[in-house]
């Protein structure tokens, strides 16, 4: 649609690309899209022209501006986006206008979109040199917020690194130690897995497995994955993956029974009701996008009249799989034909489906920021008294620099984006309930909000019901609790999460259990119900309102790790751990005694300053430290001596002393015998010496210990062995003093030389 100012969409609205084999005789044909089509993406990419013709028809936002859009389908392809990203950088030239229609509706302004993080990241790497900002609803990878990478890459969604740290403080207070993890091969799944697992790392949680997998991989990687799910001892598998590799995963998961299993689901899934209809699913928690209300979209999106979708090969495409008929009669194939009187409001599908607008908000959300974005670019003032100039030549960087600055509200939701382009992270937590009537809800239990202070941001407010409707947490360790009486002991090659119990060597006792203290932790949340009182009484005894304990430090971090989101504050008298410093992960955790921190830091001083001190004997041998930390340098020198029996020995020969005095240091005191058992000292020389006459000619790219041994020339003289090298001037060679040389070249050849040196 044209508009004054184009706003460009990308959405997945089919999962996959026509693969097609190329002769390379013949032009190859365009990619296409293929399969189903995702009536998710569909709602999605209807949330962008709502939210644009409501901006269209506002009298505050814009004023007097119109908004167009150009909106395609980029099939989950990275190589199908990368051709939409060109796409839109061609509609950068101006269209051209006559008469005084000056619309600027050949440019795109920014883009909203993509969907997955990876088709972002191609899309961005292309869009963003040209100062084009792009606004994705769902692309949640960590690495989209590296500014140096993705300078003009915004979201209205959270960034992974936040869900990630959720997710393993969710898993931490519910006492999983054993987890498995699967995720999506892709930047999404890979990046979310590795933020995941660092995050797990620092709270003590180990990983049985952790494999990958995507949709269009062979089958056979599937059952793989599928396989070690089944055969694994973790109970709970925290799965970061999309929708669409998910469904591929869960179909593969019910071909065959396995054991129960506690899914923990990244927002990409959490919150799918397509997935609903596998039943092993009853129980799942994750962390989802806020659900949220969009007023007078339901009635847009079933306001679609059969003349708008026989025009529309997109929405005719939905239309006959939605109603199993067919719009064009020479496509019948048997099937009934489409006539229009097919009632929409009758669907049930995911495009139609208005309770849990999630994903769909975002898109509103990235198109309102963008509108924010013209409107402070192009207007003065606000509300009914804006004025805005549509003639203005609008260019693209200042839409990137208005972005980085919005602050709004909308429909009850906040919309402003940080240094890295990334929103305020708010996640509910969403648990998979079956109804009495066998049908599983998606239901909010709690909620994750990233604004709020440390060690505030995780409440659960609602009942969660488990695998198999247990209201019972289900255990996922790799060993259970040692009694008292028993130790831990490491099974070999396994992480520490896995031990054996064994009993205590005579004479020591374990009196301590960490199941017991995580019982008593317990016992003191459940004492939080107020207990009921009569009369002018009114104390509330049944309320702990703090805990003195625990003795030791790893019951006492068992505790706190309970009692903390509750905001019970817990004083240890002896628990001295440095550990329980970190307020990120004990906020609510004090102690009386001081931490071994303080202690082991005084231990290092003191040993220290003692070290420096120390000088004493032993055995003969002097011991003492310099100034730098290091002995007196003693050596022996060793020679390695075959005897008459044809033993090697070896033997020590001479010694080297670094506190003699200098030249001192050295002596050998025995005979020493070289290679092939000889006493006569080997040669291992590149060049030999020059004699007298000749002088050394380096060997052009060789070390200076390689050389050639070249006459003087005619009137000069080298009167030593190894005469200088040349390098430029003659060096080495001497001019001769004929007379001085003629009486001295009477006496022998010796005396004739060392007299000879002293004659320039």
């Amino acid at each position: 649609m044209d508009g004054d100012f184009i706003i460009g969409g990308a959405f997945s609205l089919h999962s996959y690309t026509q693969t097609v084999s190329h002769d390379y005789t013949i032009m190859p044909e365009p990619v296409r899209c293929k399969g189903s089509i995702n009536a998710d993406e569909l709602q999605l990419s209807h949330a962008m022209v709502f939210a644009i013709e409501e901006i269209n028809n506002n009298t505050e936002l814009l004023p007097g501006i119109r908004l167009g859009y150009q909106i395609y389908d980029s099939c989950a392809s990275v190589s199908m986006t990368v051709h939409l990203a060109f796409q839109f950088l061609n509609s950068l030239d101006l269209v051209f206008h006559t008469g005084k229609n000056c619309s600027q509706s050949g440019m795109v302004m920014a883009v909203v979109g993509e969907s997955g993080s990876t088709p972002s990241i191609s899309m961005s790497r292309i869009i963003s040199p040209f100062n084009i900002p792009q606004v994705s609803p769902s692309a949640t990878c960590t690495c989209l917020s590296n500014k140096q990478q993705y300078p003009r890459f915004f979201r209205t969604i959270p960034s992974d690194q936040f869900q990630a740290a959720a997710l393993a403080k969710l898993i931490k207070h519910f006492d999983w130690t054993w987890i498995g993890a699967v995720r999506s091969d892709s930047d999404y799944g890979n990046n979310g897995i590795a933020s995941f697992l660092e995050a797990a790392q620092r709270e003590g949680i180990c990983v049985e497995y952790s494999l990958s997998f995507y949709r269009t991989h062979p089958h056979s990687r599937i059952q793989k994955v599928a396989d070690v799910i089944r055969r694994s001892k973790a109970v709970v598998v925290v799965a970061f993956a999309s929708s669409g590799d998910m469904k591929i995963l869960f179909e593969e998961l019910s071909r065959e029974p396995f054991p129960p299993r506690q899914w923990i689901g990244s927002e990409s899934w959490v919150t799918n009701p397509g997935l609903r209809k596998y039943s092993f699913l009853a129980g799942t928690i994750g962390f989802g996008i806020q659900k949220s209300v969009i007023p007078g979209f339901r009635n847009f999106l079933l306001n679609l009249s059969f003349a708008q979708v026989a025009v529309s090969p997109l929405l005719t495409e939905f239309w006959e799989d939605s109603f199993n008929c067919t719009i064009k009669e020479s496509n019948s194939a048997g099937k009934k034909v489409c006539n229009g009187t097919e009632d929409i409001k009758t669907l049930q599908t995911p495009y139609t489906d208005t309770s849990q607008l999630r994903i769909s908000n975002m898109v509103y959300k990235a198109v309102y920021a963008i509108a924010h974005a013209i409107h402070n670019a192009l207007c003065q003032g606000r509300n009914v008294t804006a004025q805005c100039d549509k003639l203005t030549k609008l260019q693209s960087k200042q839409i990137l620099t208005e972005l980085k600055n919005v602050n709004f509200s909308r429909n009850g939701y906040d919309v402003s984006f940080d240094a890295n382009g990334d929103p305020v992270a708010i996640y509910e937590l969403v648990n998979w309930q079956k109804t009495m009537a066998g049908i599983t809800d998606i239901v909010t239990v709690g909620l994750y909000d990233a604004s709020l202070p440390e060690g505030q941001e995780f409440q659960i407010n609602k009942n969660i019901i488990w695998m198999e409707g247990s209201t019972k947490v289900p255990v996922s360790v790799c060993s259970g609790s040692c009694p008292p009486g028993t130790r831990k002991v490491l099974q070999k090659g396994k992480p520490i999460c896995c031990y054996d119990c064994t009993a205590c060597p005579e004479g020591e006792i374990s009196n301590t259990t960490v199941s017991m203290t995580v019982h008593l932790a317990f016992q003191f949340l459940n004492s939080l119900d107020l207990v009921f009182h009569t009369g002018k009484n009114c104390s509330q005894s049944g309320m702990v309102m703090a805990v003195v304990g625990e003795s030791g430090s790893t019951p006492s971090i068992s505790m706190s790790r309970i009692i903390s989101p509750f905001n019970i504050p817990q004083v240890s008298p002896s628990a001295t751990c440095a550990c329980l410093s970190d307020k990120q992960q004990y906020p609510r955790f004090f102690r009386t005694i001081p931490s071994d921190q303080f202690q082991a830091g005084a231990l290092a001083k003191l040993i220290l300053t003692e070290l420096k001190n120390v000088n004493f004997s032993r055995n003969g041998y002097d011991v003492s430290f310099d100034a730098n930390g290091d002995p007196v340098a003693i050596y022996e020198l060793v020679n390695w001596q075959k005897t008459m029996a044809g033993i090697t020995d070896i033997v020590t020969v001479g010694l080297y002393d670094a506190s003699l005095p200098e030249g001192q240091e050295f002596q050998i005191n025995k005979n020493i015998i070289w290679m092939e058992g000889s006493t006569k000292v080997p040669v291992s020389v590149c060049s030999g010496s020059c004699p007298p006459g000749t002088r050394k000619v380096l060997q052009k790219g060789k070390p200076i210990c390689c050389y050639d041994c070249t006459a003087c020339p005619e009137g000069e003289i080298s009167n030593t062995t190894d005469g200088g090298y040349q390098r430029g001037r003659h060096q080495g060679a001497i001019k001769r003093k004929e007379s001085y040389w003629a009486w001295l070249a009477c006496g022998s050849l010796g005396v004739a030389v060392e007299c000879g040196s002293g004659s320039r």
